[in-house]
């Protein structure tokens, strides 16, 4: 519990240490210098997810690295299993990113805007015309060279396991011609003590998959895509002991 409340402290000071920049970086948005505002908000939220998670005292080791042209956008896809995923991906992946996000997440202070800042685009589950415009954007993003996240869950785990993909989650990667990157996160379900409230320093592990190619797909290679992804994923999840949950995919 103390150590939750230390978290929680230092969590909101940080907020408050860089509003200065938020409304700068606000300010540039508005004024037309988009490419150098949203440059200096991934630079600031990798900064910001990457103290978020040291301040747990979880150590991560991540595997593999993405692989992607100049340029190139790509739809990562991967499990979700606690509430540390978000900010573990922007620290560790290496590569800039955004998220398809629930649009609560939008009204949460000083955290919103930066997701915002950084390309976010959030998600209204009960507004079906909303979601059908959010795929169109979501499109053009990814085809203008930005990478986006998507969790085909649906929701966090909080556990080892991994739930069912929602059906034709990886479409988008397909509608916008861009690659799929798969990626397997373990053992950020063990971050939360859900009895207590408290926060677990965790040993976290994230392997990052070879890019997937979307292009050039006939019928039966897309209505398998989404069970290849989520084989790739699966291939990498561990048990809470750290072994391999279904080491056949792995050894494929």
């Amino acid at each position: 519990m103390i150590r939750n409340i230390c978290y929680q402290v230092a969590f909101w000071l940080y907020q408050l240490r860089i509003l200065p920049e938020e409304w700068s970086v606000r300010r540039m948005f508005k004024t037309g210098d988009r490419h150098e505002a949203r440059r200096r908000a991934v630079k600031r939220a990798q900064h910001w997810a990457a103290f978020c998670i040291r301040r747990t005292g979880s150590p991560v080791k991540v595997h593999g690295k993405v692989v992607l042209a100049e340029g190139q956008g790509a739809l990562f896809v991967g499990n979700h299993q606690g509430a540390f995923d978000i900010p573990l991906l922007i620290a560790f992946m290496g590569h800039p990113i955004a998220f398809i996000a629930k649009i609560e997440l939008r009204k949460v202070p000083l955290v919103g805007a930066w997701m915002e800042h950084i390309g976010c685009l959030f998600l209204d589950r009960g507004d079906k015309r909303q979601a059908v415009a959010l795929m169109r954007e979501a499109t053009s993003a990814l085809q203008e060279g930005y990478s986006l996240v998507i969790y085909p869950e649906g929701t966090r785990s909080n556990s080892h396991e991994m739930a069912p993909f929602k059906s034709g989650s990886v479409n988008l990667a397909i509608r916008a011609g861009v690659p799929i990157i798969p990626f397997t996160i373990n053992h950020t379900w063990k971050m939360r003590d859900m009895r207590h409230g408290g926060i677990n320093p965790t040993q976290i592990e994230l392997f990052i998959g070879d890019p997937i190619p979307t292009e050039g797909l006939g019928k039966e290679e897309k209505d398998g895509l989404t069970e290849r992804v989520r084989e790739r994923i699966a291939a990498h999840l561990l048990m809470p002991d750290g072994q391999p949950q279904f080491p056949e995919l792995r050894a494929e």
